[in-house]
């Protein structure tokens, strides 16, 4: 191998160093394994001409140098490079250590939002009738807040005894707005001190709230 020739095989293995280390990822992979072939090669020429110098720049005018490195016709190796490397798949050439980066660097993922739900908010939870005489009839109202963010719906009302009877609203209650549960209680065959619970289930919680309703009841006179 002629001293153009080795001196082009330099600036060709240079080149695909510089590419491998400031190009793209995979693209560097190839081109360091073509500088490794080229190495190889010029070493093996090297050792079959020993009137070769080993290091072929020192050899020449560092002028003609120049001149042979910036010598198209010589670098006659530098299309084939370029052609292997053309017909990678774009997949691998766009691969590269800043998207790896990027990707390690994402954002974690956010959180969702909770989902809008109604909150009961009762005003009192216990009402105390007082005293009455057995057979009066006792009617009261829960009154309630929506403290939610969604509509709230009333799924159902029971208490606890027959005695007393719960209505509640049939539409949603939105979100700020009052309604009530109403209590009707008939003291018919009771006497002494009595209770009630009355069990409210909405669409906002699983778990039921409870309203009390207590009094005395007294005989009637003969």
């Amino acid at each position: 191998m002629n001293s153009e020739k080795q001196v082009a095989l330099i600036s060709l293995n240079n080149r695909i160093v510089y590419y491998s280390i400031f190009g793209i990822s995979i693209k560097g992979t190839y081109l360091i394994s073509l500088a490794i072939i080229f190495q190889f090669l010029s070493c093996k020429t090297d050792a079959n001409n020993p009137d070769i110098s080993n290091n072929p720049v020192d050899s020449l005018d560092r002028q003609a140098y120049s001149e042979v490195v910036h010598n198209n016709s010589v670098l006659d190796t530098i299309p084939i490079v370029e052609e292997i490397v053309s017909d990678l798949p774009d997949s691998l050439l766009n691969e590269s250590p800043a998207n790896d980066v990027a990707v390690q660097q994402e954002s974690p993922v956010k959180p969702k939002k909770p989902e809008p739900r109604a909150v009961i908010f009762f005003e009192e939870m216990v009402f105390d009738f007082g005293e009455i005489t057995e057979g009066d009839t006792v009617q009261h109202e829960f009154h309630f807040i929506n403290k939610g963010n969604a509509g709230l719906v009333i799924q159902s009302a029971k208490a606890s005894c027959g005695c007393t009877q719960p209505s509640y609203p049939f539409m949603a209650v939105e979100p700020q707005k009052h309604g009530h549960i109403g209590i009707r209680y008939i003291s018919v065959g009771k006497e002494g001190d009595q209770d009630a619970t009355i069990r409210i289930k909405y669409n906002g919680s699983d778990k039921p709230v409870r309203l009390l309703i207590k009094g005395k009841v007294n005989p009637k006179e003969n």
